[in-house]
């Protein structure tokens, strides 16, 4: 007989750990059985819940948006420059939500989503929207960085956010397929160098 886990926890259970298999098997592949087993819950106690596995998908996405941002965001307004936020967002996608297997031990759950869905899915139309906040927040930092003069005025920021955000999403299929350190640390490595180039260089920097 199954020790089940009562009250709020049970449903903040159900969603961290469909986010864990997710990330590591694909949300289609996900049944509901890895959900029952995973959280020690029984199929009775899931639906008081959710009424289905298709209606997580929601607390999924919001919960892993949460954790995107407390990882890739963390510590950035220590940084008195905006090109150093930047900066600081692509070291903390290394350093950070790269290595957060407790949240997403398969790697980036975005990418996994995004290359398992498509347009027919109910709720793709969310997932794509993640992917443009970000790539806005990135545009916004670099906008602000440009009229306080840290980079240059002929600059595009949407290019280079595009191009930033474009990197971050490859890096993440690479590394969840290859776990390879050399080839993290050359794609960063190739995103840093790429805001130095664009960079207005000032007196002790």
């Amino acid at each position: 007989m199954k020790t089940e886990r009562r009250g709020s926890n049970s449903r903040e259970l159900i969603v961290s750990e469909t986010m864990k298999i997710v990330s590591l098997k694909g949300f289609h592949d996900t049944s509901l059985n890895d959900i029952l087993k995973a959280t020690n819950l029984s199929k009775g106690a899931f639906y008081n819940y959710f009424k289905s596995k298709e209606k997580i998908f929601d607390s999924i996405l919001t919960e892993a948006r949460k954790v995107w941002r407390f990882q890739m965001l963390h510590n950035i307004n220590k940084e008195t420059r905006e090109i150093d936020k930047v900066k600081k967002i692509i070291m903390n996608f290394k350093n950070r939500y790269l290595k957060d297997v407790e949240h997403f031990p398969g790697g980036c759950i975005f990418v996994t989503l995004a290359v398992e869905l498509n347009e027919d899915f109910p709720r793709y139309s969310d997932l794509a929207e993640g992917f443009t906040q970000a790539r806005r927040l990135t545009a916004d930092l670099l906008e602000r960085a440009k009229e306080k003069g840290e980079i240059r005025s002929d600059v595009s920021t949407e290019h280079v956010a595009a191009m930033i955000f474009s990197s971050i999403i490859g890096t993440s299929v690479f590394h969840s397929a290859s776990k390879s350190k050399t080839l993290l640390n050359t794609h960063i490595n190739a995103m840093l160098q790429y805001l130095e180039n664009i960079e207005i260089k000032t007196c002790g920097k």
